[in-house]
């Protein structure tokens, strides 16, 4: 487990294709009669289901495959929106640079581009 904080906006954005955690239980033995079947119960598009699992070990292991996946996803999702800022940043830069004398005159900022090597020879 990792100590990544998730926001609950990510988490609800996760939970619009994935499936989500929705409680932590035991289930009915019908063998013995008790409450003594590891179970988690999960939401997603199609509604709530139960998953049982044979022992407290492989339920955790469940949930934290679950929580590796969940984290993997919030990774990708702000890479992408990183991306996104850094590209809407460089859209701003040009549109700026495109109001100035050298972006209007592409000819002219060349020239003064290669004045400025020359100065600084």
């Amino acid at each position: 487990m990792s100590d990544m904080k998730i926001t609950p906006k990510e988490f609800e954005s996760y939970g619009i294709n994935h499936r989500t955690l929705s409680d932590m239980d035991y289930s009915l033995n019908s063998e013995t009669g008790k409450w003594d079947i590891p179970s988690l119960e999960w939401s997603d598009y199609m509604g709530e289901f139960w998953s049982r699992y044979d022992s407290e070990e492989a339920r955790t292991e469940a949930l934290n495959e679950y929580e590796m996946d969940m984290e993997m996803w919030v990774k990708i999702e702000r890479t992408k929106l990183k991306f996104k800022e850094e590209m809407k940043i460089k859209k701003s830069k040009e549109i700026k640079e495109m109001k100035t004398l050298g972006g209007q005159f592409p000819e002219l900022h060349s020239l003064q581009v290669k004045l400025n090597k020359l100065k600084s020879m």
